[in-house]
């Protein structure tokens, strides 16, 4: 009888075990969480949070950044690999002109994102100064699951 359990009970044990693995094998959905923040003769320029789905953390990201006059195009965010904040446009003086994702951020160029992983959400924005007032956009996606 003793040997009836045990086979009873390892019986029940790989039924549970299959459905787990069949449950665990599909991948969990992706979300994607736009960033989208900019600004137009304003010195002090835009900055907001951005949060991931209750339940879900940052995988990824990806964004772009026109630090001078002018918005960031569908054709410039998709051409970015995701991991990067990139500049499309930098400031006319480089140094007054800026935009950050979490803990990234930058003037020119581009710079990675990995500090980002994991986290629930961040602080996007961009800010760029003009004797006229500023004008900056940042553009792009979180990547949460």
């Amino acid at each position: 009888m003793k040997q009836l359990r045990g086979i009873s009970a390892a019986g029940c044990l790989g039924i549970v075990a299959a459905f787990g693995a069949s449950a665990a094998g599909s991948p969990p959905t992706l979300h994607e969480v736009t960033i989208d923040c900019g600004v137009t003769s304003n010195n002090d320029g835009c900055e907001k949070r951005v949060e991931c789905p209750p339940g879900t953390t940052i995988r990824s990201a990806r964004a772009a950044c026109n630090l001078e006059y002018g918005s960031v195009t569908d054709e410039q965010l998709s051409s970015m690999e995701p991991g990067y904040l990139e500049v499309v446009r930098r400031s006319d003086r480089v140094e007054q002109g800026s935009c950050w994702l979490g803990s990234s951020q930058v003037e020119d160029g581009l710079v990675a994102t990995a500090a980002i992983v994991g986290l629930t959400g961040v602080s996007i924005g961009c800010q760029e100064h003009d004797k006229n007032g500023g004008d900056c956009e940042i553009r792009g996606s979180l990547y949460c699951q």
